[in-house]
């Protein structure tokens, strides 16, 4: 499946819309902390097997939120300087790229990755046992899609 041509204008706005939901998400990462923090049980989850998840949990939401401002300061940076938006647009529209990683298995690494690893922090509040299953298997998932398109890249 080919990737349609877009214009620079429309990466343009495109970029614009992913900075606007990535400004929602640090918003929503920082009252979660926030809440957490101040609602939050001391010393755990009460009950839970796994007694200091909750911390466990803080410090990944607050690990998103902090990678998720860097990605932002980047687009911010691109948006304001027309040769690195024409750089990330020719990146961003490369046949060969995208060739690339329709033979890693993009959607492994887009879809089921993010999908475990969402599954894994909420089986945490019950077991350490499957939430540690489920992060070693998106993290073997994201190795071995990386292993994949590496492999393609010397090949093409």
């Amino acid at each position: 499946m080919m990737m349609e041509q877009i214009t620079l204008e429309q990466f343009r706005r495109t970029v614009r819309i992913r900075l606007r939901l990535l400004r929602v998400f640090i918003l929503l990462c920082a009252a979660a902390v926030f809440c957490a923090h101040f609602w939050g049980h001391r010393g755990g989850v009460p009950g839970a097997r796994f007694p200091y998840y909750a911390d466990l949990l803080t410090g990944a939401l607050s690990a998103l939120g902090i990678s998720a401002a860097f990605i932002c300061i980047r687009l911010t940076k691109m948006l304001r300087d027309d040769v690195l938006l024409h750089k990330m647009y020719t990146k961003a529209t490369d046949e060969r790229e995208a060739l690339l990683w329709q033979k890693a298995g993009r959607q492994a690494f887009q879809v089921v990755v993010p999908g475990l690893v969402l599954a894994a922090l909420a089986a945490g509040y019950w077991s350490a046992t499957v939430c540690m299953t489920l992060l070693g298997a998106a993290l073997f998932t994201a190795v071995t899609t990386k292993a994949l398109r590496f492999y393609y890249m010397r090949k093409f």
